[in-house]
């Protein structure tokens, strides 16, 4: 009597076991055990690049927790139809077969392979001949045109001269009027008297006249001596003496306001520093400075 295969074996066991079988699938995400009789089980091959195919085909690496023995099965819902060898008894296994059938492959979808449309090259319109002739002609009139233009230029330089003179004096008029607006750009957003000089309340908040022009009432009046006011320096005998007059840092009439900022809202030397952009020495020479001139300009005043 010939010796049974592997498979054959397992059919014979599989035949003998009822619905108590304890036997199960090894697969991932697979639930076949032996209670459905419509499955069948097979054991792994003994050794060999079979059995390698079939612990790569199910995606499980044999270790600690997952030991192949005896007892160690892939149900027939992972082998397709052709791997079985039929009979009217029984079906068992062919002797290449690796299980294909599993769920990461059941659920890929092969992608609709992409093709394009050949659309017919649209052919360049022709143009006729006498289209050709005309625009070859049009051009060499431009040409002849430009040839001229330039010939009558040489021949007149004084009229080149005159042209850019002309451009040129647009261009200087054209920076001049940019200049112009970025001063009065500047002067309206730096900090000082022009900033405020539409707006009352902050005139009087700042320098306790109740309206800008009351302010300007009383620059005008103190102008004429303040031109020819001359600034006092301490020396570091911290005495005040007389010295040369400096090139000014500040409008006269912002120099003015930074003072009345002082004495009407106590603002620190510091504080106005940062606001005119100027150093703390130069606020506190110009704050002395002018303390002691209007102490004798307004003293002067009988009230």
């Amino acid at each position: 009597m010939a010796a049974m295969s592997e498979d054959e074996k397992d059919f014979l066991e599989l035949s003998k076991m009822g619905k108590g079988s304890d036997q199960h699938c090894c697969v991932p995400n697979c639930n076949s055990n032996g209670r459905r009789h419509q499955v069948s089980f097979h054991r792994f091959p003994q050794a060999g690049a079979r059995r390698n195919s079939w612990i790569q085909a199910i995606r499980r690496d044999p270790g600690p927790l997952f030991n192949i023995n005896a007892y160690t099965f892939v149900c027939s819902l992972h082998f397709i139809r052709e791997d079985f060898k039929w009979t009217p008894v029984k079906k068992t296994l062919k002797a290449d077969a690796v299980s294909t059938v599993f769920s990461w492959t059941r659920d890929f979808t092969p992608r609709r392979e992409l093709f394009k449309h050949i659309t017919p090259n649209k052919k360049p319109k022709l143009q006729s001949e006498n289209e050709t002739l005309l625009d070859s002609i049009s051009e060499e009139v431009n040409q002849e045109e430009d040839i001229q233009e330039s010939e009558e230029q040489l021949r007149n330089p004084s009229v080149v001269a005159v042209n850019i003179e002309k451009e040129l004096e647009r261009k200087l008029k054209e920076r001049d009027e940019e200049i112009k607006q970025l001063k009065e750009k500047l002067r309206i957003e730096r900090f000082g008297v022009f900033r405020f000089s539409n707006d009352d309340a902050m005139i009087m908040f700042y320098t306790g006249f109740s309206t800008n022009a009351l302010f300007l009432a009383f620059f005008n009046y103190v102008q004429p001596a303040a031109n020819s006011m001359t600034s006092y320096y301490y020396k570091a005998t911290d005495t005040i003496n007389l010295s040369v007059s400096r090139q000014r840092t500040m409008v006269l009439i912002d120099e003015l306001f930074m003072f009345l900022c002082r004495l009407k809202c106590g603002l620190f030397e510091q504080d106005l520093a940062c606001r005119f952009n100027v150093h703390v020495s130069t606020v506190s020479r110009k704050l002395i400075t002018w303390s002691i001139f209007l102490y004798f300009v307004l003293g002067s005043i009988n009230i």
